[in-house]
This record gives structure tokens, C-alpha cells and sequence, in this order.
């Protein structure tokens, strides 16, 4: 994020993943995006990731 500070101010509006680490892909949310891309796949494991998770942690 520090990194796109550098180079624009602007609130993120759209953010695109493009590959899945499990690790990583709930930060998503972490840049306040109105809209998160990504493909049916990704967006299935990004489910089943969740689902495992408890409820406090979303």
C-alpha cells in the first residue's frame, strides 16, 4: 500500500486478484476497494478459505 502512496493519492476504487495465496487473500479488504476482481476459481477458494475460518476473524 506504501508503495501506491508513492506513486498516486487517490482512494482505491478497484482492486484485481489476479492469483491466490492463501495467506494474503483476505487483505484484500484492507485497501477499502469498492469492488474486488477476480476470477470463479480464485473466488471459490477464497469461500472455502473462509468458511474454515472462525467467525471473529473476518
Amino acid at each position: 500500500m506504501h508503495r501506491i502512496r508513492e506513486v498516486i493519492d487517490k482512494p482505491n476504487k478497484h482492486v484485481v486478484q489476479t492469483h491466490y495465496h492463501d495467506v494474503r487473500m483476505l487483505d484484500a479488504s484492507t485497501y477499502n476497494a469498492a469492488h474486488i476482481y477476480t476470477s470463479h476459481n480464485i473466488f471459490n477458494l477464497i469461500m472455502a478459505r473462509a468458511l474454515r475460518l472462525p467467525l471473529g476473524d473476518f
